[in-house]
């Protein structure tokens, strides 16, 4: 009974405190990153969609920080990066058929401190279309 009462609370300190996602929690609860729109609609499925997007970003510490996008099981794409800071606002033109996710990273390690996720939809689903040629 006293083993089973000691093997709880050690599994329960375990994975609240030394997991690594409990210290990336952490990290990302400082920081905020704000896209908007986060939603983007393209007229017919497949097609791209194009959007104008405000990012905003703020972090409690002033240090260096870069903006990547992801986009559909892609590796991170750098945006922008800023030195010696602690917020910005950006304007950016965004083109994409998918999801994409705006990650904020610190330079130093390098860590995600903020994510936020612009969703792409459209109006109309692509069809199959048979094309007949004709001469006259």
């Amino acid at each position: 009974m006293y083993f089973k009462q000691q093997l709880k609370w050690i599994l329960l300190l375990y994975f609240s405190c030394s997991s690594p996602s409990f210290a990336q929690d952490k990290l990302m609860s400082s920081a905020q990153l704000l896209v908007q729109p986060n939603k983007c609609v393209a007229l017919n499925q497949g097609r791209e969609c194009f959007a104008e997007l405000t990012i905003r970003w703020q972090q409690n510490e002033t240090s260096d920080y870069c903006l990547f996008i992801q986009e559909f099981n892609a590796y991170p794409r750098l945006l922008r990066c800023w030195h010696d800071v602690n917020q910005a606002v950006w304007q950016y033109e965004f083109q994409s058929t998918n999801d994409s996710q705006f990650l904020l990273m610190k330079k130093m390690p390098q860590t995600v401190l903020a994510s936020a996720k612009v969703q792409v939809s459209w109006l109309y689903k692509a069809s199959i279309r048979k094309r007949r040629w004709r001469l006259f």
